[in-house]
């Protein structure tokens, strides 16, 4: 009779979490879908205020900045899902792995930053325009690009891959075109050209707002300090520590 019980609350629960993982799923597909949208509109806009020229220039400029936080993250959003999906329960060791994670993201960004605006000096001989200026500008964003992938990785850590994609699929874009348009109109106030200077001036103006939400939806989604320590954890801790 108990096996029997047994069965039927593992068929429950199976069904539970499969309805779930098909509802996350849709979710995170539907979201997906609208950030591919809003993410077109937005360098639609931003082409046909730049034109041909100035919307290359912009272009190469983001091209540059993804390139680099490749190197800025250096897999740290990986570790961040494997690490806090691992200690999910224990908010101690939690914390302690996601202020490893910041600091260590902290350093290679900063050092990622800086060794970029040496090395795109090159830039300037290459190309006398203003590209050498918007990639010297977008290396700002770097430490805040690569904060935004690791908390990514955090959230989709504690099983909320849909809250992990709002701030930079959604708020992104929305605010970009946003902001866009109220620099075109301030810059035509002043009867001066909207130029790839004011788009990535735009650019890193939202990487801030992006960043500081996302930052808010991380605080709602970790759990409570007074989580009760897992010992399996807390002894796998002690022998890591010990090794």
């Amino acid at each position: 009779m108990e096996a029997d019980n047994s069965e039927v609350d593992s068929q429950q629960q199976y069904e539970i979490d499969s309805a779930k993982l098909t509802q996350s799923g849709l979710q995170t597909f539907a979201l997906k879908v609208s950030a591919v949208g809003l993410a077109f509109l937005a360098h639609l806009l931003i082409a046909n205020l730049l034109g041909k020229v100035g919307y290359g220039e912009y272009a190469f400029a983001l091209t540059t900045l993804n390139f680099l936080i490749i190197a800025a993250v250096a897999g740290s959003d990986t570790a961040a899902t494997r690490f806090i999906a691992d200690y999910h329960s224990d908010s101690k060791l939690l914390d302690q792995h996601r202020q490893w994670l910041n600091h260590r993201t902290l350093r290679i960004s900063v050092c990622t930053a800086i060794a970029a605006l040496i090395l795109l000096q090159l830039v300037r001989w290459l190309n006398p325009r203003e590209i050498w200026l918007i990639t010297q500008l977008i290396a700002i964003a770097i430490p805040l690009q690569a904060f935004s992938i690791v908390r990514q990785g955090i959230l989709r850590g504690l099983r909320r891959p849909v809250l992990s994609l709002i701030p930079e699929g959604i708020f992104r874009p929305l605010f970009t075109i946003k902001f866009m348009i109220v620099a075109y109109l301030l810059v035509g106030v002043y009867e001066l050209d909207f130029s790839p200077v004011h788009a990535v001036g735009v650019y890193i103006f939202v990487s801030i707002f992006v960043f500081l939400a996302g930052q808010i939806f991380l605080r709602g989604a970790l759990p409570s300090k007074n989580t009760a320590v897992n010992p399996l954890h807390a002894e796998a801790s002690v022998n890591d520590a010990s090794s």
